[in-house]
């Protein structure tokens, strides 16, 4: 499904109701004056491909509760925005890869989105919640002393994109790995910044920028590029939602199986 058919903003007629689907989150939005009800649902399937949004004839099943708002003025649309929340995601590979030595290679992995739900009326905007697609642990990342809270993800890893799978509630993150050593270098863990990532679209998917890192061996920290435009697989992809923070240097970061996590959904097996 065309990402541009469910991430948009909607106009909902006085009374009705519209069902909105992106992998295993629903919702159903409801219009009644100044009075808006979104009630939400979750599949049990994260991998769930469907996507959808229709207007239906009838309303969420009665057992599941509705969050209500009211405004001070009549909104004309609701929109669906996607975006990545701002705290550390860290990423464990259910297919950890080796990059040979003095050698570089391009890696990509997929990232749940969350969603932005709020009324629009030019000049105003009037966000209601934000929701995210897949539940995800929380985590820490540092150690007993220092670290901020973040989410736990585990996910698979591809080099090549024809094995990449990609439901509509998922975005495409690729990142070039630098082998700067002598040494096969095993991946496994890899923590991301979202604040340094934008979200673009291109013909059928969603894209972030590109990632770039450096590694120069143990003991070292790995050196870490956020590059602020579409990535090379995407190139002239359109951009969806600028990043929150742009990356104006590298820095440097412990990545990769020297990654300092607690939590029991981002630690090893």
């Amino acid at each position: 499904m065309n990402p541009k058919q469910i991430w948009k903003e909607l106009s909902i007629p006085e009374g009705k109701t519209m069902f909105w689907q992106a992998g295993p989150l629903q919702l159903w939005l409801q219009r009644s004056g100044e009075n808006w009800l979104v009630t939400e649902r979750r599949l049990t399937d994260d991998d769930c491909e469907d996507g959808s949004l229709l207007i239906v004839d009838t309303g969420p099943p009665e057992e599941l509760g509705a969050k209500s708002w009211t405004s001070t003025q009549s909104f004309d649309v609701i929109r669906l925005f996607p975006y990545l929340p701002m705290s550390p995601l860290v990423v464990k590979m259910l297919n950890p890869t080796v990059v040979p030595p003095k050698r570089n290679t391009v890696f990509f992995l997929t990232l749940p989105l969350w969603i932005e739900l709020s009324l629009e009326k030019s000049p105003y905007s009037w966000k209601l919640a934000e929701i995210p697609s897949q539940v995800l642990s929380r985590t820490w990342v540092g150690n007993n002393f220092e670290g901020e809270a973040g989410y736990a993800l585990k996910t698979s890893v591809v080099s090549n994109l024809e094995g990449l799978n990609l439901p509509p509630h998922r975005v495409i993150c690729p990142f070039k790995v630098i082998n700067d050593t002598e040494e096969f270098l095993p991946i496994d863990k890899l923590c991301l910044k979202p604040e340094f990532l934008g979200i673009y679209i291109k013909d059928q998917s969603l894209w972030t920028n590109e990632m770039e890192l450096t590694f120069k061996g143990e003991g070292h920290e790995t050196n870490i590029r956020y590059l602020s435009r579409p990535p090379a697989a995407a190139s002239k992809a359109e951009v969806l939602r600028p990043a929150e923070k742009k990356s104006e240097a590298s820095f440097f970061q412990r990545t990769f199986s020297a990654l300092n996590v607690f939590g029991a959904d981002a630690s090893d097996d």
